[in-house]
């Protein structure tokens, strides 16, 4: 399944350098899957591509332990962001990359109707979109 995750820059850098292997989501599809990285504010844009791995689902301790042995101080609130919820996920890095170049939400806006999302998409429901974002992937 191929999904438009809305990551913050700073995450998605750390990801990028190996620090970050994992994202942690409140909600998440139960399999693996790949996923086009959207950078909201103050970039509007997609810029890269990640495959993930199949998600952990635990209870927001266990998440948050996986968190921590990252040693990442980004990721250290992880408890406080699941507040409330019997399970979360950490989802692992598998492989990473960045599009050829950068895709701007307006071009998404104009060629493909597109709304950027608040946690993620399934880009699978709009084909012609997931067949030009492949294409950007290097």
């Amino acid at each position: 399944m191929n999904l438009i995750l809305s990551i913050e820059k700073k995450y998605f850098d750390l990801m990028l350098k190996g620090l970050k292997k994992y994202e942690f989501r409140r909600k998440i599809i139960n399999d693996p899957c790949n996923a086009f990285i959207y950078i909201p504010n103050p970039y509007k844009e997609i810029q890269g591509y990640i495959e993930f791995d199949s998600p952990i689902v635990d209870t927001p301790e266990n998440i948050n332990q996986i968190a921590l042995s990252q040693g990442l101080e980004e990721d250290s609130d992880i408890l406080e962001y699941m507040e409330g919820l019997e399970k979360g996920y950490a989802i692992p890095v598998k492989e990473i990359k960045l599009l050829k170049s950068p895709v701007k939400l307006s071009y998404l806006r104009e060629h493909f109707d597109f709304t950027a999302p608040q946690s993620y998409v399934i880009v699978d429901k709009k084909p012609e979109l997931l067949n030009y974002l492949l294409k950007m992937v290097e």
